[in-house]
């Protein structure tokens, strides 16, 4: 069970983080959302703010917008080619007239929920206990369900293990989500509780099994891109009406075809290729109209996962040069990973031989030296594991220029991962049913 519920109307306690000095509210240039106050939901997304971590709860009578509940859809007024930001801030200022004390944005999730009003505020103070332990958020998109994560599965995701051996996450939801619609499998459809695939021709109108295919993935297939685009697919019968429109519009246009290739005497093999087309389309009419009659539900699997893995200091900064990362280099040195020449200059050793020195060597470069010593990259990260460092972070793509921004995480010990979550909205498992069906 989670943690944290995101979507609990309820919810009054916000984490935030600071850092010594630093200011009160960032500073974006927009002036009316700099006078906000940021919170987060859970106590390792204010991490990511600072390391001192305070627990800000709202007053009973707060009234808190959520995105994503009846007052406030997904996405609501989003403009073209508007960005986030400009978005989220245009809300938070209607929000703000309209009366609310904060919004959740769904899609800002351990990134900033925005206090309108801080007499809203009931109390802020230090959070107590080791936050170290509670460990940091992250997130995983994938086409399967399961309950925990395991290093024997690595492979059978996206697979391309470019930045080493072991599970792979991302500090930021919407990079997870983008892998989990690159992969994801096309929803399965059921008639009255069977696989449409399945069906017999007498359990449902079917003038051939071509047909019946071939509908059943048109009807996966409008699921499939209204669950990308974020649209509602909880009413199964109305993509199965968006299929029926559609099948009905291509007989229109190919009927019409048919006849002007005759009018035009075309050949036999060109009248009858559209004779087979048009006959086609009838029958996934007849087949799509039967469906309207049924029970019809749609079956998503996969999704993005909500996870906690080890904190930041714990795992090795692949972008950031270990001179920098004290916590990494006192495990190598005693593992006898490191050695020093008679002018105190501290090298990386591997293979019997000093490698680069730590001050000109990021984790990359120690992977790669473990990599090439020992004969692969399982075999770097197994021994890493080993002296005590469960994972990795990299810099993502939208950071990496930059040199600082969100990570994503490699990380070869399964043992350190908890599922918290399976994020509410991508419908994991759930069946679409139709209104008023059996349950």
């Amino acid at each position: 069970m989670s943690r944290y519920n995101l979507q609990n109307p309820k919810q009054r306690v916000f984490y935030r983080g600071t850092e010594p000095g630093r200011r009160e509210r960032i500073q974006t240039g927009a002036r009316e959302w700099d006078s906000y106050l940021f919170v987060t939901d859970t106590p390792q997304g204010a991490r990511w703010y600072g390391s001192s971590v305070e627990v800000v709860t709202l007053k009973p009578s707060a009234r808190v917008l959520y995105e994503g509940t009846g007052a406030f859809p997904r996405g609501r007024g989003a403009r073209r080619n508007e960005s986030l930001l400009s978005w989220s801030s245009r809300v938070a200022a209607e929000a703000k007239t309209a009366g609310w004390d904060a919004v959740h944005f769904e899609r800002q999730t351990d990134v900033g929920t925005p206090i309108l009003n801080l007499d809203a505020i009931e109390s802020r103070k230090p959070l107590a206990g080791d936050l170290a332990a509670l460990g940091l958020p992250a997130y995983h998109g994938s086409p399967y369900d399961f309950e925990q994560f395991s290093l024997h599965k690595i492979g059978t995701g996206e697979g391309a293990q470019a930045y080493g051996w072991g599970l792979y996450f991302a500090g930021e939801k919407a990079v997870a989500d983008y892998y989990k619609n690159a992969l994801a499998k096309p929803p399965t459809v059921y008639v009255d509780g069977i696989e449409i695939r399945r069906l017999t021709i007498d359990e449902v109108f079917v003038p051939g099994k071509d047909a019946l295919k071939t509908v059943a993935s048109r009807i996966s297939d409008q699921a499939k891109v209204a669950n990308y685009l974020g649209h509602s697919t909880s009413d199964a019968m109305a993509l199965v009406r968006k299929v029926k429109d559609d099948i009905w519009n291509g007989l229109a246009v190919n009927s019409s075809a048919l006849q002007e290739s005759i009018e035009r005497k075309d050949t036999a093999e060109h009248i009858a290729s559209n004779r087979r087309v048009v006959k086609s389309l009838e029958d996934q009419l007849r087949v799509v109209q039967d469906l309207l009659k049924r029970e019809v539900t749609i079956r998503f699997t996969g999704g993005t996962y909500k996870v906690e893995i080890p904190e930041l200091e714990e795992l090795l900064g692949y972008d950031e040069p270990l001179s920098e990362q004290p916590a990494i280099v006192a495990k190598l040195r005693a593992a006898g990973k490191t050695i020093k020449n008679e002018e105190g200059d501290e090298f990386i050793w591997t293979a019997g031989k000093a490698q680069r020195p730590l001050d000109m060597a990021t984790g990359l470069h120690l992977y790669i030296a473990l990599t090439d010593e020992l004969g692969s990259a399982q075999r770097a990260s197994e021994y890493l594991l080993s002296i005590g460092i469960p994972g990795l972070r990299y810099y993502d793509a939208a950071s990496r220029g930059d040199g600082k921004g969100s990570y994503n995480f490699v990380i070869w010990d399964d043992g350190r991962v908890e599922i918290t979550e399976k994020l509410s909205g991508l419908r994991v498992g759930s069946w679409m049913r139709t209104p008023g069906g059996r349950r």
